[in-house]
């Protein structure tokens, strides 16, 4: 699990959209929204929705993996908020068709 440092408040769980950048792969979509009142964390935001993944178990696994790529790749983050939504067949792929997929979206 993330550090709750990295995770998102309840308060925080709808990031501001103005000013955002989208990023698209093959497994996920993502947005990224910068900080501005100075805040100098990295939050993150993982979606696995029902319809994308139809059994808890899956959506957990695939949460677990993604969150497992975010700390290793840690310090090249920017500072802001992203949040990661999960798109159908994710929990089919390896863990590495997932990194790769990650790596190419924040590259």
């Amino acid at each position: 699990m993330l550090s709750k440092h990295h995770r998102l408040s309840q308060k925080e769980k709808t990031p501001k959209i103005r000013g955002s950048v989208r990023f698209s792969g093959v497994f996920m979509s993502s947005t990224f929204v910068p900080h501005r009142n100075g805040d100098t964390s990295t939050k993150f935001l993982i979606v696995a929705p029902t319809r994308a993944i139809k059994k808890a178990t899956q959506r957990n696994l695939v949460r677990r993996r993604v969150r497992h790529i975010i700390k290793k790749l840690e310090p090249k983050w920017k500072k802001g908020t992203y949040s990661l939504y999960l798109k159908k067949n994710s929990e089919r792929v390896s863990f590495k068709e997932l990194e790769e997929d990650v790596k190419k979206i924040f590259a």
